[in-house]
């Protein structure tokens, strides 16, 4: 779920915004706009092309917005109800017009670099000392195989006759 923290807490960890049932993502903290507690949603600038938007309009029946002209959002993968567009406003909720309301029941969220299992640890070698013996054992031949083809090749080059050259 989406919080007025968690999305704080963005600023240094970004957010990928996600479908809650399909886990498609819908959106990131670089379009975050606000947030609105007493609502149940977030407002972003932008989302991803996994939201489709119904262009069909319709009247808001949310008490606080009469006169609001919506067009609802739902996820292109699952098509669950995501939220809506505010379109066309009166004065005091002016400030939706035109972003994305996502409803926090509908999303989930994920912090980048969160992911608590690694296939190697940041402090632990790739490589054991052994293995890296053996790759620079093969290093060390491919080396002396490409002088060794860079000399024969330097060869056939000096007895060919200069093309284009007049005499």
């Amino acid at each position: 779920m989406a919080s007025t923290v968690a999305v704080e807490a963005a600023r240094e960890n970004p957010l990928v915004f996600l479908c809650s049932r399909c886990s498609r993502p819908l959106g990131d903290w670089l379009t975050w706009v606000s947030s609105q507690e007493d609502v149940n949603c977030i407002l972003l600038r932008g989302v991803s092309s996994n939201v489709s938007v119904d262009k069909e309009p319709r009247l808001s029946k949310c008490k606080g917005e009469e006169g609001c002209l919506l067009e609802t959002l739902c996820c292109a993968g699952c098509s669950l109800s995501l939220g809506s567009v505010y379109r066309c406003t009166p004065k005091n909720p002016d400030y939706k017009r035109d972003l994305f309301c996502l409803s926090v029941e509908a999303i989930e969220s994920y912090t980048l670099g969160s992911a608590e299992k690694q296939a190697v640890l940041e402090d632990q070698e790739l490589f054991s000392l052994e293995s890296r013996v053996e790759i620079e054992k093969s290093i060390k031949q491919m080396e002396e195989v490409l002088k060794a083809l860079q000399t024969k090749l330097l060869e056939v080059e000096s007895k060919l006759p200069f093309a284009g050259c007049s005499s």
